[in-house]
């Protein structure tokens, strides 16, 4: 099996688990620069984000935390949310 039978539950308990949302920026798009500074600014719901050190060029950070779905239905982060969509739609 994939775990011993007394650590199923726990093990689906993790597997349930709302993970730490995260981005990776692609730096040859023109607002990287722009984001990183923006990423590097940014405090969410008491957390601030962290560059995740084993992703080269400081491209990748998470904020620890707060989940992408947390962010979704949190009506105070919207102008974070549309700068995000304005970002993906630029490419």
């Amino acid at each position: 099996g994939v775990c011993p039978a007394e650590e199923w539950a726990a093990f689906l308990d993790t597997l349930r688990s709302e993970l730490p949302m995260a981005f990776r920026v692609n730096r040859h798009a023109h607002a990287a620069e722009a984001l990183l500074q923006r990423l590097r600014e940014l405090s969410v719901g008491g957390g601030v984000p962290r560059e995740l050190q084993w992703f080269p060029h400081s491209l990748a950070w998470q904020w620890d935390g707060v989940s992408k779905w947390a962010l979704r239905k949190d009506a105070k982060q919207k102008t974070l949310k549309s700068h995000l969509a304005w970002l993906q739609d630029c490419g």
